[in-house]
């Protein structure tokens, strides 16, 4: 996996696509192939959204759905990304631990979790992890939503840019969690799971199930509204 190579291009890969780009939806079943290049992998899972108005940039959000596969895939991988510097960030992220398999990562995950890396020209509006953050950070999926419950800001460092090749040296860069599953009362995403209605246990289904309706992550403050968002196989 070369991993030193990954950043030029996947970051020119992001900013020629926009957010008017075609993503093909997201396997959440099946492993990623163990030789598949971190490169392509990150890419699949980043999506991007830039907000102007007029000629005023007003936001530019790029967000990685860590999936169980993408997880699984980095814990699995985490000692090719060579460096000291590179193993603290992936402890940052709490992906230090042993490697686990993607089905194991999925049974035991509580939580969406994804990383965000924004750049605002406002520095007035760059806190995202405060209770005072101007910023609502949100999931819906179908009419079933969800807001952070965990928002963590990460250190600016090119081991950072290199592992995440859509974050710019310019971005303030969180990782953010979110309950896996909505409200009981909100009966609307199980319509988006098809058939799936509930899982094997009868709970509500998870964000991450596979079905129709995507899952969409929204940046949203007074002025300013981010929207991406992926689409799962069924």
């Amino acid at each position: 996996m070369n991993i030193a190579a990954v950043h030029t291009v996947g970051a020119t890969a992001l900013l020629v696509s926009g957010c008017s780009a075609h993503f093909e939806p997201l396997n959440l079943t099946q492993s990623i192939h163990h030789d598949a290049e971190w490169g392509d992998v990150v890419k699949k899972h980043t999506r991007r959204h830039r907000v102007y108005n007029w000629t005023e940039n007003k936001a530019d959000l790029r967000a990685t759905l860590i999936t169980p596969m993408l997880k699984g895939y980095l814990l699995s991988h985490r000692d090719d990304f060579g460096s000291d510097a590179a193993l603290r960030v992936l402890e940052e992220m709490g992906l230090s631990s042993e490697a686990e398999s993607a089905d194991e990562i999925q049974e035991n995950e509580d939580s969406v979790l994804v990383l965000c890396a924004v750049f605002v020209p406002n520095f007035r509006q760059r806190s995202f992890e405060s209770r005072y953050s101007p910023w609502d950070l949100y999931l819906q999926r179908g009419q079933a939503t969800v807001h952070s419950k965990w928002v963590h800001e990460l250190r600016q460092t090119s081991a950072l840019r290199d592992i995440f090749p859509s974050v710019d040296r310019f971005d303030r860069v969180f990782l953010a969690r979110f309950p896996m599953r909505p409200e009981p009362n909100q009966h609307t995403l199980q319509k988006a799971t098809q058939e799936r209605t509930t899982d094997m246990q009868g709970a509500t289904p998870s964000f991450l199930s596979p079905g129709e309706a995507a899952l969409e992550l929204h940046l949203k403050s007074s002025d300013t509204h981010a929207q991406v968002e992926w689409v799962f196989a069924p």
